[in-house]
């Protein structure tokens, strides 16, 4: 991919905070800052997304929300089904599931946690919900989590690219004027960036086709 070497400027802001667990290291340093300030971006545009004036765009997406029963702390759920597995979103974190094993993306950290094929229930409000988790220790895990963080950047890319179709090319822009915090990417480079990070984790596995969950993404709203 033209580009796939380069991240943009955020990444030089400095390094990784002192709090990321060494077993992060597997993760270049430039993809662990960018990919931790463009995910804590990417939340908070779900969450302008979901406020859409003209109607909540992850549902028109073709996710499913479910909302805390009333009186019980937690954040809504929003699931969207896939030919192999699930994305499940909050504004805490992100679930990926394929095949039975996934990853869980907490948010302000850029670092996979694996979550075994195990049950997880229907209706998830609260981080601690989705245990049990583990981090990847191993070359074997580290490889699967980069395998399923890279098809977990290049769905957000997608989605990215499709919210540029449907809402036009300034509905971002306009959403990102109120952001104030340092931005992982501009408005315009979101999807961009998001496959630069997709091909930066992918595990150098030869003859493996970039971007598999693209083609299991549900196209009804494409």
């Amino acid at each position: 991919m033209p580009g796939a070497e380069r991240l943009p400027p955020a990444a030089l802001l400095g390094p990784p905070p002192e709090a990321e667990p060494p077993q992060a290291l597997w993760l270049a340093p430039d993809v662990r800052l960018c990919g931790k300030l463009l995910f804590d971006q990417q939340i908070w545009c779900w969450g302008c997304d979901v406020e859409n004036p003209h109607g909540n765009l992850l549902l028109r997406y073709g996710f499913k929300r479910r909302r805390p029963p009333k009186g019980r702390d937690g954040c809504s759920q929003y699931s969207l089904a896939l030919e192999r597995g699930e994305i499940r979103l909050w504004g805490w974190g992100v679930l990926c599931r394929l095949g039975g094993r996934g990853i869980f993306l907490r948010r302000y950290r850029f670092f996979p946690q694996l979550r075994p094929p195990a049950r997880l229930r229907a209706m998830v409000f609260l981080p601690n919900q989705v245990a049990p988790l583990c981090d990847p220790v191993s070359e074997p895990e580290q490889k699967a989590a980069r395998a399923r963080l890279a098809e977990l950047c290049w769905w957000i890319a997608g989605y990215e690219r499709w919210i540029a179709r449907n809402c036009g090319s300034d509905y971002r822009k306009t959403a990102l004027d109120k952001w104030h915090k340092p931005l992982g990417a501009y408005a315009h480079e979101m999807a961009q960036t998001w496959q630069v990070i997709a091909a930066r984790c992918q595990p150098p596995t030869p003859g493996r086709r970039a971007g598999a969950l693209l083609s299991m993404q549900r196209r009804t709203f494409g």
